[in-house]
């Protein structure tokens, strides 16, 4: 059995840093895409948008080639979280999108179903993207199974912080970066 190289990318920035244009970027030729689309980003990236209904998640998940952005329901967003991730588990050799990651992780806590994409969906071809505009704030387990990252400008040193054991000294080179500019590691 060939064991599938783990993809884990995490991008972060400030508002307005041009994370989800870094992140479209990236998915552009995904064809089992599933973004977890809390700010309704995602309509412009050849995605079919389902919101709040997880029963038609479910059901578009089954065929074979999707792209679909889940904008959730903000009055329950940890449980539909948990369920989309266990959908990802379930369908396996896909690419995930977990945008907004600070609304669902701490950085002392992940819930167990995105705990388990991170640390073993690599077996089952699930490609990752967490996306979050503060490094301090998502599950730090998340950020050191990243096999790539990219950073965008962020204003506080609690996130250079947070990046400096996979960026070093660059890391102070994040509170002035432009729109649409990145320090990147790994990959």
């Amino acid at each position: 059995m060939r064991l599938e190289r783990a993809s884990i990318i995490a991008v972060f920035g400030a508002s307005g840093s041009g994370k989800s244009y870094k992140v479209k970027r990236l998915i552009a030729r995904d064809a089992r895409l599933l973004v977890w689309d809390p700010m309704d980003e995602y309509r412009d990236a050849g995605c079919d948008r389902i919101e709040g209904d997880l029963r038609a998640l479910v059901q578009a998940v089954r065929a074979k080639r999707w792209r679909i952005a889940y904008v959730p329901d903000f009055r329950a967003l940890a449980e539909q979280f948990a369920y989309v991730c266990r959908i990802v588990r379930a369908a396996g050799k896909c690419r995930f999108v977990a945008e907004e990651l600070n609304e669902v992780t701490r950085p002392s806590y992940a819930p167990p179903e995105w705990k388990w994409l991170c640390s073993r969906g690599r077996h089952r071809g699930i490609r990752i993207i967490g996306v979050s505009q503060r490094p301090a704030s998502v599950d730090k387990d998340f950020i050191g199974n990243a096999t790539e990252g990219w950073a965008g400008r962020l204003p506080y040193e609690r996130d250079w912080q947070a990046l400096a054991p996979v960026l070093g000294r660059e890391a102070a080179k994040l509170a002035n970066l432009p729109p649409r500019q990145f320090l990147h590691w790994g990959g």
